[in-house]
C-alpha cells in the first residue's frame, strides 16, 4: 500500500496535495517514506496538536488551488510554531532531569509541568527516550489534573505498567511501546514510585543499554551505485521494513558540518581506502566534537541514492559513530540460534489446505473424536507447584510478555495450531534475549519436524516453546507453564509430559464467548445442519447428485457458527450419512456428494450427533467450573493424570 500509494501522491491532482508538497520544498520524483514522515505528514498533525485538526482536513479535500496554497501556507506556519513549543518542552524536561539526582537515576522517567502543550508531550517523550534510553512519561498539568503521553524501550510494556498501577490513574490506553493517560495532579509522586518499582523488577542494565544490530560489514568500496539500487528494490523502507543497516570499520571522516536550522545535523565526507562518500547524520551533531579528535571512526549507516543537478550519487545516512575498533561481529556460537530460527520459519508455514483445520482447538478435537484414553486416578505432588492466577488479567498478550520476561524457561499452551503460530510469530520476533530460541508445537507439523524438535528439546536449546495441549514429549522440564487459553477438558490440564514449578493461568471469562463459538463449530445444532442440508439441495442436480467446496460450505453455516470450519462440514456429512440422507466423497476441497430424496429421519438416530452434543455440553460445563474454581481446586486439577 505505501509503494502504490507514494507513487500516487507524487502523481496527485488533488491541489491540497500539490500545495502541501509545494510548500514543503519536496521534489515529485523524489517522494519517498522520509519526505512523507517528515515532511508533510508532520505539518497536518501540527494542527492537530496546536489548534484544530480540521485545517488539515480541509487542505485534502481543497479544490480551489489559491485556497489550497493559503491552508498550506497556515499549516507550514503552525508545524513551525510546534517545532519552536517542542524546543521549549524538550528543554524544560531536560533541565528538570538535570536539577533533580533522584530523577535522572529513575529507569522509568516521569517528569510534570504546568507549563507545556499537552499536543506535544508524546514528541517530548521519544525525544526523551532518544537521548536517555529507557521509558518516559511526560504530563502536562492544568487546574491539578494531568494529561500524559507515555514511550518505552523493548523489555518494559507500557500499558501492562500502566495496569499494575491503575490505582493511580483515572483512566488510560494504549500498548507496549506507547500509551497515553490522566492522572490527577497530587498522585503523581506515587505514580512515579509505583511504576519505578515495577521497573526495578523487570529492567535489567542489558534492557538499558541501546543495541544497534547491523545487517552487514561492509568496505565503502562495496556500495556501487547497482548495489545500492538493488538494495533499494527492498523499499519503502519504515519501522515495520527498516532499511538495511550497514557498517564500515576505520573510515576516515576528511570533512564534517553542522547543518540544518538549529545546527543538530551533521553533513560530511567519509573516506575508506580510495573511495569518498557523503554523508548526512540527523541529530547527530552531538558528534562533531569527537570527529575533530580522530583520525578514523566506525560507523552504521543506511546507503540511499543522491539526485542532485541530474546526476547520482550513493549517500550514507549516518545512524551511529563509534571509537575505531569498538565494533565487532556478534558470535552465534555452535549456530544453534541460525538452525533454530531456520526450524521455526518451517514449522510457521502451513500449507493453504491446512489452514481451514488450523483454526480448531486441539482439545475440542480430541474430545468429539474420542482420543482421550482412559487415565485416571494417578496422582501427582502438588505440594512443589505454584500457581499464579491471572484469569482476569485486561491484557492476556501484555501479561504473556511480562511473565516471559522474568526469565527461565516457559512453555506456552495455546489452544489451536492457528493460535500457536500466532503467539510463536509475535515473540519470536520481539526484541528480547530469547526471541531466538522460541520454537512450537501444533499437530500439524510433520514427522520430521517433530522429530526434529525433540531433539532441540532434548538439548536445552528451547527457551520458550508455544505448544498445544497433547504434544508427544515427555520428560521435558520448563520453569514455567502458561495456559494462554481456558482448557477445554480436564485432559488438557494433564501435565504427565511437562515437568514444571510454576503455573500462569491467562485464560479468563474474556475469552469465553469466543470459546463457545468453537465449541459450536464442532457441535453443529438442527438449524445449522438444516441450513447446510439446504444448501446442498440447491447443488444437486435432477439425480441428486451435486459438488460442493468447502469454503462455500463453511461460509453458508457462518451465521449459525461464526468459527465453523472443514471438521464442522465434515460432521454435518457423516450426520447426514448415519441418517440415510446422503452417500459422499471428498476429493481435496470438494465434497461430491448424492442426496436420498425419499428418506426422512430424526437427528436422534444418529450417533455423531448424539455424540457431538453431548460433547458440547461437557466442554462447556468444564470451563464454567474452570473460570469458578479456587486456587486450590485448580492445582489439584493440575496435579492429576487423567
Amino acid at each position: 500500500m505505501v509503494k502504490h500509494g507514494l507513487n500516487k501522491i507524487a502523481r496527485t491532482e488533488r491541489p491540497g496535495l500539490q500545495a502541501l508538497i509545494k510548500v514543503s520544498g519536496i521534489k515529485n520524483e523524489s517522494l519517498g517514506t522520509r519526505e512523507l514522515g517528515y515532511g508533510l505528514a508532520p505539518k497536518l498533525n501540527a494542527a492537530g496538536r496546536m489548534g484544530d485538526a480540521a485545517l488539515g482536513v480541509e487542505l485534502l479535500l481543497a479544490i480551489d488551488p489559491l485556497r489550497a496554497e493559503q491552508m498550506a501556507e497556515a499549516l507550514n506556519k503552525g508545524n513551525q510554531e510546534r517545532q519552536q513549543v517542542e524546543s521549549k518542552v524538550l528543554s524544560e524536561a531536560l533541565a528538570l532531569v538535570e536539577a533533580d539526582p533522584a530523577i535522572a537515576g529513575d529507569k522509568v522517567l516521569v517528569l510534570a509541568s504546568e507549563n507545556w502543550h499537552p499536543g506535544v508531550i508524546g514528541i517530548v517523550a521519544s525525544r526523551l527516550v532518544d537521548r536517555f534510553y529507557r521509558p518516559v512519561f511526560i504530563i502536562s498539568i492544568e487546574e491539578g489534573k494531568g494529561k500524559g503521553s507515555a514511550r518505552s524501550i523493548p523489555g518494559f510494556n507500557l500499558y501492562q505498567a500502566m495496569v499494575s498501577c491503575q490505582e493511580h490513574l483515572d483512566q488510560f490506553g494504549g500498548h507496549a511501546m506507547a500509551a497515553g493517560f490522566s492522572i490527577h495532579g497530587d498522585k503523581i509522586n506515587d505514580f512515579r514510585r509505583a511504576v519505578n518499582g515495577l521497573a526495578n523488577e523487570v529492567l535489567t542494565e542489558e534492557h538499558l543499554t541501546p543495541n544497534l544490530d547491523l545487517d552487514a560489514l561492509v568496505n565503502l568500496t562495496e556500495l556501487s551505485l547497482d548495489t545500492v539500487q538493488e538494495l533499494g528494490q527492498l523499499s519503502p523502507f519504515g519501522h515495520c521494513n527498516p532499511g538495511p543497516i550497514l557498517g564500515c570499520c576505520q573510515a576516515t571522516v576528511i570533512h564534517c558540518r553542522e547543518v540544518g536550522k538549529n545546527g543538530s545535523h551533521l553533513k560530511m565526507r567519509v573516506r575508506e581506502d580510495q573511495v569518498i562518500l557523503d554523508g548526512i547524520g540527523f541529530n547527530l551533531a552531538s558528534y562533531s566534537e569527537m570527529l575533530a579528535t580522530r583520525d578514523s571512526v566506525d560507523m552504521a549507516f543506511v546507503p540511499s541514492i543522491n539526485f542532485w543537478n541530474g546526476r547520482s550519487s550513493v549517500q550514507l545516512e549516518v545512524k551511529e559513530f563509534k571509537e575505531a575498533g569498538e565494533v565487532t561481529p556478534r558470535e552465534d556460537g555452535s549456530g544453534n540460534s541460525r538452525e533454530m530460527q531456520e526450524f521455526l520459519q518451517k514449522a510457521l508455514c502451513l500449507p493453504e489446505e491446512k489452514v481451514m483445520e488450523s483454526l480448531i482447538p486441539s482439545g475440542i478435537l480430541q474430545w468429539c473424536q474420542g482420543n482421550m484414553g482412559d487415565k485416571t486416578g494417578k496422582s501427582r505432588n502438588r505440594s512443589c507447584i505454584q500457581l499464579e492466577d491471572h484469569r482476569d488479567c485486561p491484557d492476556r498478550v501484555a501479561q504473556l510478555l511480562q511473565v516471559i520476561a522474568r526469565g527461565g524457561s516457559s512453555l506456552v499452551m495455546v489452544e489451536s495450531a492457528a493460535q500457536a503460530l500466532q503467539i510463536a510469530t509475535l515473540l519470536s520476533t520481539r526484541e528480547s534475549p530469547w526471541c531466538r530460541e522460541v520454537a512450537v508445537y501444533h499437530p500439524l507439523l510433520g514427522e520430521a519436524a517433530v522429530k526434529q524438535l525433540a531433539e532441540h528439546l532434548k538439548a536445552n536449546r528451547v527457551k520458550v516453546l508455544v505448544s498445544t495441549a497433547f504434544a508427544p514429549f515427555t520428560g521435558v522440564e520448563f520453569n514455567q507453564t502458561i495456559f494462554f487459553h481456558i482448557p477445554y477438558h480436564p485432559g488438557e490440564c494433564d501435565m504427565t509430559n511437562w515437568e514444571t514449578r510454576l503455573l500462569v493461568l491467562l485464560g479468563g471469562k474474556a475469552q469465553v464467548l469466543e470459546a463457545r463459538e468453537y465449541v459450536q463449530a464442532m457441535a453443529p445444532d438442527r438449524e445449522a445442519l438444516a441450513e447446510l442440508f439446504k444448501r446442498l439441495r440447491l447443488k444437486m442436480d435432477h439425480q441428486g447428485k451435486g459438488q460442493a467446496g468447502i469454503r462455500e460450505l463453511c461460509q453458508c453455516l457462518r451465521s449459525f457458527c461464526p468459527r465453523a470450519a472443514g471438521n464442522t462440514v465434515e460432521i454435518g456429512f457423516n450426520i447426514f450419512r448415519e441418517l440415510g440422507l446422503i452417500e459422499y466423497s471428498k476429493q481435496g476441497n470438494n465434497f461430491l456428494f448424492k442426496i436420498n430424496l425419499n428418506v426422512r429421519s430424526d437427528l436422534q438416530n444418529s450417533a455423531t450427533y448424539q455424540r457431538v452434543l453431548h460433547s458440547k455440553e461437557e466442554c462447556l460445563g468444564f470451563q464454567q467450573d474452570y473460570l469458578s474454581s479456587t486456587t486450590e481446586q485448580l492445582l489439584q486439577l493440575f496435579s492429576r493424570s487423567y
